[in-house]
């Protein structure tokens, strides 16, 4: 019989499972081993947040203002103390809502309608009478669910190395006892939450949120094409470049988590591996490189290499390895264009 919590990891790995089902599958297991703040934190996903409630970090996304009246949409511009202030915001809807809103996009750039008292706000201090919106890449979006699939991996191996599989949809009695005494709610938070106590939602940080596609977040719809003499180009290449960075050290934190968990591996083998995802990790850190490209194909040949024939293709490590390396590549090839 198969094991709910190896189930987790398959589907975390498999991005054609949605986060919104890895969720609910996620649910039941943390509702059968009792750990509440882990199952609040589920449904705070599932659900949505309040404004009364705290607001996980990867639900922080940036962009830049514009300026929408009669004549168009126009980037907005003032001091860097003034633009910090209005240039982030948090996005507090499902998690089925978000992938509704990153699937329907048909387009890179997403715009965030800013609720009447922000709106108040950048009127005061801009001009007159204009509609303001947050325009952001949809990466931005896309991170909150890939923050929520990496959350749950990482939850389900750490399972797995404390002897917690679970038998179909159980889970023992001894198994249980583990849980209970594993402190898993803190790596949770830890990665979640911003401690520092500055992560409340604010009425002034609620938004309405349309993408192109006639998706709702509780009010009126902006258009994804706001028309205009806008410049698309506007602050989105340094947010699509941190962005794309950021996913690349993920998933090569999730690559080495995957080598170092694979028992069936000869111990040089998962050594020399290591040593690979570390290579990849520094030329993730030094874009400008102009050998770059050159020393992660080599790379990532080895750990094909290492992987190619040494284990069956059911295993959780292949699994991982077809699912990651060619979004390494890629997001490699993004970063050293």
């Amino acid at each position: 019989m198969s094991s709910l919590v190896q189930e987790l990891q398959r589907d975390a790995l498999n991005s054609s499972v949605s986060t919104l089902e890895l969720l609910r599958k996620a649910l039941v297991v943390a509702t059968k081993l009792n750990i509440p703040e882990f199952e609040e934190w589920i449904e705070f996903e599932l659900s949505g947040y309040s404004n009364s409630q705290n607001i996980p970090s990867y639900r922080y996304i940036e962009g830049s203002v514009k300026g929408c009246n009669s004549y168009g949409c126009r980037p907005v511009s003032g001091s860097k103390e003034t633009m910090s202030k209005f240039s982030k915001i948090t996005i507090n809807q499902s998690i089925a809502e978000v992938e509704c809103l990153i699937s329907s996009s048909k387009i890179d750039q997403v715009n965030f309608e800013f609720p009447p008292q922000k709106q108040d706000s950048l009127r005061q201090s801009f001009e007159g009478d204009t509609i303001y919106l947050l325009e952001s890449h949809i990466s931005e979006v896309t991170k909150i669910s890939e923050s929520v699939r990496n959350i749950i991996l990482r939850w389900s191996l750490r399972l797995e190395k404390d002897g917690i599989l679970g038998e179909g949809i159980t889970f023992s009695i001894q198994e249980k006892a583990i849980a209970s005494q594993k402190d898993y709610n803190v790596s949770i938070y830890n990665i979640v939450y911003n401690t520092t106590g500055d992560m409340k939602m604010g009425d002034d940080h609620s938004i309405n949120v349309r993408a192109k596609g006639d998706v709702a977040f509780n009010g009126a719809l902006v258009s994804g094409d706001t028309g205009g003499n806008v410049n698309p180009q506007i602050n989105n290449i340094s947010i699509s470049e941190s962005q794309e960075f950021l996913q690349l050290i993920e998933k090569l934190k999730l690559l080495k988590e995957l080598f170092e968990q694979e028992t069936g591996i000869e111990a040089d083998d998962k050594e020399t591996a290591l040593e690979q995802i570390a290579v990849l990790e520094n030329e993730a850190k030094n874009p400008k490189n102009k050998t770059g490209l050159k020393i992660v194909k080599t790379a990532i040949a080895a750990l094909k290499g290492i992987t190619s024939g040494l284990l069956p293709q059911s295993t959780l490590l292949i699994k991982g390895c077809n699912e990651l390396i060619p979004q390494i590549t890629e997001l490699f090839q993004h970063i050293h264009s």
